[in-house]
C-alpha cells in the first residue's frame, strides 16, 4: 500500500479512509469504510487488519468468478476487475487445482489426460 483515499470534508481530507493504492497506482477499494483514531501504533495495526480482511473477500470472489471463463467472461477481460497480485494469485490457484485433477485423471488410468489439459 502506497497511500489511501480519504474521505473529504470541506477542503481537507477526513480521518476516514475508504481505499487504498498501490505504488503502481491499482486502488482497491475497503469493504467497510476505516477510520484512523487513537494511537498511530494501535490504529495502524487495525489497517493492516483491514487491508489483509479486504484483500481476502476480494480473492475469494475473484476464484469464484474464474469459473465464467469458458461461459460469459473470457479470463483476459476477468483479469480487469481485479488488481494484478489478486488476478494473478486466483489464476495460480485454478491452474494448480486443474493440474491435481489432472494427474488424479492420470492416475486413474486416462493416458490422454495431460495431452487433454494441454
Amino acid at each position: 500500500m502506497k497511500n489511501m483515499k480519504f474521505l473529504e470534508e470541506g477542503n481537507r481530507p477526513y480521518r476516514t479512509a475508504v481505499g487504498m493504492a498501490s505504488k503502481d497506482g491499482e486502488y482497491v477499494p475497503f469493504n467497510s469504510n476505516f477510520t484512523c483514531t487513537g494511537a498511530v501504533e494501535n490504529y495502524l495495526c487495525d489497517l493492516e487488519r483491514k487491508m489483509q480482511e479486504t484483500l481476502k473477500l476480494i480473492i475469494i470472489h475473484a476464484k469464484e468468478t474464474t469459473d465464467d471463463w469458458v461461459v460469459d467472461n473470457p479470463r483476459e477481460m476477468w483479469l480487469d476487475g481485479y488488481c494484478a497480485q489478486l488476478a494473478l494469485l486466483a489464476t495460480q490457484i485454478v491452474y494448480t487445482e486443474e493440474s491435481i485433477r489432472t494427474f488424479d485423471d492420470l492416475e486413474s488410468g486416462s493416458e490422454s489426460a495431460m495431452k487433454e489439459y494441454l
